[in-house]
């Protein structure tokens, strides 16, 4: 072996030694800190990126509050009113909403704004929930109306479970459906079958057609139902949303939910 391959050989292995050395001293300076974003379980994290100093993993993992189907709308122009039911559906069986924000705007059928209604409500683990939202207005406004775009504001937060009083809502009686001159009325008997009391129950009603479709929608609130008590409920609607229809082939659907 030449003296000059000697020297290449001597000299390429002084490189990659001191290349080794220089590598060992400066790579924990270009190494990122251990955080939450790093999609890496460490920092005595519980899962990756959550539990530990990091957020706790059933609000990382938590599912987005959603909604099953475009809200529907039912307005009467006589009476200045306007609904749209909302049905919220939380799909997170471990996590609830004491409150969350919502804002629904209301257009007619070129999509200009008609008026925005604020409001908030709250939804159980699990829970599939109807609110109706009611917006009052002029006439000719009214009549103008065909859509309604919910947003959810944000801000919520999600609560465990356990930190929940799910109560159980029954319909022991009803619902009935009777027509006066002025009003059809839905009503029934509420049960609540819970060790504890119930600040409140939502109640939204359906009148449904012979087919099964929905022709209005309404709702009431009964307050303070104490716990195996019961509540009578009445939602009434102005016989004029009617007309034409044959009423004695109209059904109704009722559905409870616990209130803010």
């Amino acid at each position: 072996m030449s003296r000059n391959t000697k020297q290449l050989i001597y000299g390429f292995s002084y490189v990659i030694i001191v290349g080794l050395i220089l590598f060992l001293i400066l790579a924990p300076k270009f190494t990122p800190a251990p955080s939450c974003f790093d999609n890496i379980q460490n920092q005595g994290e519980t899962g990756v990126d959550c539990g530990g100093p990091c957020i706790p993993c059933y609000l990382k993992n938590a599912k987005p509050l959603g909604m099953q189907g475009t809200p529907q709308i039912f307005k009467t122009a006589d009476l200045g009113k306007a609904f749209a039911v909302v049905n919220f559906v939380n799909a997170n069986v471990d996590l609830g909403l004491q409150s969350f924000p919502y804002s629904v705007s209301f257009s007619d059928e070129s999509g200009n704004s008609v008026g925005i209604v604020d409001g908030s409500s709250g939804v159980m683990p699990g829970e599939s929930k109807y609110v109706v939202v009611e917006y009052d207005g002029a006439s000719d406004v009214i009549g103008k109306i065909s859509n309604a775009e919910v947003r959810l504001l944000g801000g919520e937060s999600w609560t465990r479970s356990s930190d929940f009083l799910v109560p159980s809502l029954s319909l022991p009686t009803g619902p009935s459906l009777s027509t006066t001159t002025n009003a059809i009325q839905v009503s029934g008997i509420v049960q609540n079958g819970s060790a504890f009391s119930v600040p409140s129950v939502d109640v939204v009603a359906f009148i449904l057609d012979k087919y099964g479709n929905p022709i209005f929608a309404g709702h009431t609130t009964l307050n303070s139902l104490a716990s195996f008590a019961t509540s009578s409920f009445s939602v009434y609607f102005p016989t004029s949303i009617f007309a034409g229809t044959d009423l004695a082939a109209v059904k109704t659907q009722v559905f409870l939910s616990p209130g803010e």
